[in-house]
């Protein structure tokens, strides 16, 4: 089977590793603000008061601006490097990144959806506000947790055949 992509030459570009490094920096700035809003948010819910003040309302901000800034350089960036790796021969690598690109949408189309504001994706019936939110939080450590075990697997894989 022959395509018109070659399967030799580096998957990511210099001008890609800058974009994936500054992604990287958003990613976990989003990842520190989120376990920041979460914890308020359990600790509201374990106490029964509220604890939402100033600082919270900054960092759900940044948390609204930097999720919505980073939409369109990670979809640049995830289809650039799809077109790119999509026909290498590491089918693994493959179906991990596929995962990872679907969880990827999974969080920027429900933290869109969880928006107040956006009429046309404001969701406002509380059972559907309520899944998509758990599926916000869930999407990261889900996929975190399933690159892992990839991974750990993949490690014993290449142990073995030594």
């Amino acid at each position: 089977m022959t395509t018109d992509r070659p399967r030799s030459g580096v998957v990511v570009t210099p001008g890609m590793h800058r974009l994936l490094a500054a992604l990287l920096i958003a990613f976990a700035v989003l990842v520190v603000d989120s376990v920041y809003l979460g914890t308020i948010s359990f600790l509201e819910w374990r106490s029964g008061e509220t604890l939402q003040g100033f600082t919270y309302q900054i960092a759900f901000l940044l948390h609204l601006a930097l999720g919505f800034a980073i939409i369109a350089p990670a979809l640049v960036y995830s289809f650039m490097h799809l077109r790119r790796a999509l026909h290498r021969p590491n089918r693994l690598a493959v179906r991990l990144g596929l995962a990872l690109f679907a969880v990827t949408l999974v969080l920027f189309v429900s933290g869109i959806l969880l928006t107040r504001g956006l009429p046309v994706f404001e969701l406002s019936h509380p059972v559907s506000r309520n899944i998509v939110y758990w599926l916000h939080i869930a999407a990261p450590p889900v996929s975190y947790t399933h690159l892992r075990a990839h991974e750990t697997r993949e490690a014993r894989g290449c142990r073995r055949r030594r």
